[in-house]
Protein backbone atom coordinates (compact mmCIF):
# COMPACT_ATOMS: atom_id res chain seq x y z
CA UNK A 1 0.00 0.00 0.00
CA UNK A 2 1.34 3.29 -1.29
CA UNK A 3 1.61 6.02 1.66
CA UNK A 4 -1.29 8.15 1.83
CA UNK A 5 0.90 11.46 1.96
CA UNK A 6 3.75 11.63 -0.51
CA UNK A 7 5.72 14.74 -1.18
CA UNK A 8 4.30 18.37 -2.45
CA UNK A 9 6.43 17.58 -5.88
CA UNK A 10 4.81 14.34 -6.35
CA UNK A 11 1.23 15.56 -5.97
CA UNK A 12 -1.56 16.64 -7.30
CA UNK A 13 -3.11 20.56 -6.76
CA UNK A 14 -6.36 18.45 -5.17
CA UNK A 15 -3.63 16.37 -3.21
CA UNK A 16 -1.74 19.41 -1.87
CA UNK A 17 -5.46 21.37 -1.07
CA UNK A 18 -6.18 18.36 0.97
CA UNK A 19 -3.03 17.85 2.76
CA UNK A 20 -2.15 21.46 3.57
CA UNK A 21 -6.23 21.63 4.93
CA UNK A 22 -5.39 18.44 7.18
CA UNK A 23 -2.24 20.26 8.29
CA UNK A 24 -3.74 23.45 9.54
CA UNK A 25 -7.11 22.05 10.65
CA UNK A 26 -4.67 20.02 13.19
CA UNK A 27 -2.79 23.14 14.09
CA UNK A 28 -5.58 25.67 14.68
CA UNK A 29 -8.93 23.69 14.22
CA UNK A 30 -10.95 23.52 11.45
CA UNK A 31 -13.52 26.52 12.90
CA UNK A 32 -10.60 28.68 12.49
CA UNK A 33 -9.12 27.70 9.27
CA UNK A 34 -10.62 29.50 6.17
CA UNK A 35 -10.62 28.25 2.23
CA UNK A 36 -8.43 30.94 1.86
CA UNK A 37 -6.24 29.92 4.54
CA UNK A 38 -6.41 26.45 2.92
CA UNK A 39 -5.51 27.95 -0.64
CA UNK A 40 -2.87 30.08 0.49
CA UNK A 41 -0.70 27.24 2.24
CA UNK A 42 -1.59 24.76 -0.86
CA UNK A 43 -0.21 27.62 -3.43
CA UNK A 44 -3.37 27.52 -5.01
CA UNK A 45 -5.83 29.97 -5.85
CA UNK A 46 -9.47 29.94 -3.62
CA UNK A 47 -11.34 28.98 -7.09
CA UNK A 48 -9.39 25.96 -7.79
CA UNK A 49 -10.45 24.70 -4.16
CA UNK A 50 -14.23 25.61 -4.78
CA UNK A 51 -13.14 23.50 -8.13
CA UNK A 52 -11.94 20.36 -6.43
CA UNK A 53 -14.00 20.45 -3.17
CA UNK A 54 -17.56 22.62 -3.58
CA UNK A 55 -17.55 23.48 0.23
CA UNK A 56 -15.67 23.60 3.31
CA UNK A 57 -17.64 20.55 4.11
CA UNK A 58 -16.66 18.46 0.83
CA UNK A 59 -13.13 19.77 2.16
CA UNK A 60 -13.82 18.25 5.41
CA UNK A 61 -14.87 14.71 3.90
CA UNK A 62 -11.97 14.34 1.38
CA UNK A 63 -9.55 15.72 4.85
CA UNK A 64 -11.21 12.99 6.67
CA UNK A 65 -11.17 10.37 3.82
CA UNK A 66 -7.32 10.86 4.36
CA UNK A 67 -7.42 9.91 7.98
CA UNK A 68 -8.86 7.09 7.41
CA UNK A 69 -6.08 6.62 4.50
CA UNK A 70 -3.73 6.78 6.92
CA UNK A 71 -5.06 4.16 9.43
CA UNK A 72 -5.57 1.75 6.80
CA UNK A 73 -1.88 2.54 5.45
CA UNK A 74 -0.62 1.87 9.48
CA UNK A 75 -2.81 -1.14 10.04
CA UNK A 76 -1.82 -2.92 6.93
CA UNK A 77 1.82 -2.51 8.26
CA UNK A 78 1.36 -4.79 10.99
CA UNK A 79 2.76 -8.16 10.66
CA UNK A 80 0.00 -10.30 10.79
CA UNK A 81 0.22 -12.83 14.32
CA UNK A 82 -1.35 -16.00 15.27
CA UNK A 83 -4.03 -15.23 18.61
CA UNK A 84 -1.87 -15.86 21.56
CA UNK A 85 -3.80 -18.94 22.28
CA UNK A 86 -3.63 -20.32 18.92
CA UNK A 87 -0.24 -21.86 19.49
CA UNK A 88 -1.19 -23.42 22.77
CA UNK A 89 -4.61 -24.98 21.43
CA UNK A 90 -2.59 -26.22 18.57
CA UNK A 91 0.38 -27.61 20.85
CA UNK A 92 -2.20 -29.25 23.31
CA UNK A 93 -4.66 -31.15 20.39
CA UNK A 94 -2.65 -34.36 20.37
CA UNK A 95 -3.61 -34.44 24.03
CA UNK A 96 -7.35 -33.49 24.18
CA UNK A 97 -9.17 -36.86 23.63
CA UNK A 98 -7.03 -38.55 26.12
CA UNK A 99 -7.84 -36.41 28.90
CA UNK A 100 -11.19 -36.27 27.94
CA UNK A 101 -12.23 -39.56 28.82
CA UNK A 102 -9.74 -40.17 31.30
CA UNK A 103 -10.98 -37.58 33.05
CA UNK A 104 -14.52 -36.72 32.87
Amino acid sequence: MVNPRATNEDLTAKARIRNAALDLYAQYGEDRVSLRDIASAAGVTLGLVQHHFKTKAGLRDAVDQLVVDYFAHALAEVPAEPAPGASRRHATRPWRPCSATTHP
